[in-house]
């Protein structure tokens, strides 16, 4: 039988740190989105976006409108969805 060898890796966050300093703004969220060296990064990205999503949602539902708030707060939650899916599918895709 032959033992398989591990050689733990090292180094990987620092580069992502240094790949995040240069790559352009506009590549940072998909760069998050594919990396899976930093996952408290994504989980930080995350709770960014669902909180404005929280909040928003707040709002609408505390509107003492009645019925109305539904056609609102529908399509925000399937909205929810996305940024989670595109953030974690990495994880266990």
């Amino acid at each position: 039988m032959t033992e398989e060898m591990s050689i733990p890796a090292f180094g990987l966050k620092e580069l992502l740190e240094l790949s995040f300093e240069i790559i352009p703004e506009e590549a940072k969220k998909a760069f998050n989105n594919a990396q899976q060296v930093d996952i408290a990064r994504k989980a930080n990205s995350a709770r960014s976006w669902a909180t404005r999503y929280i909040a928003t949602s707040f709002g609408v539902g505390f509107l003492p409108i009645p019925f109305s708030d539904a056609s609102v707060l529908v399509p925000m939650q399937v909205t929810l969805l996305g940024p989670y899916y595109s953030d974690f599918w990495y994880i266990n895709g």
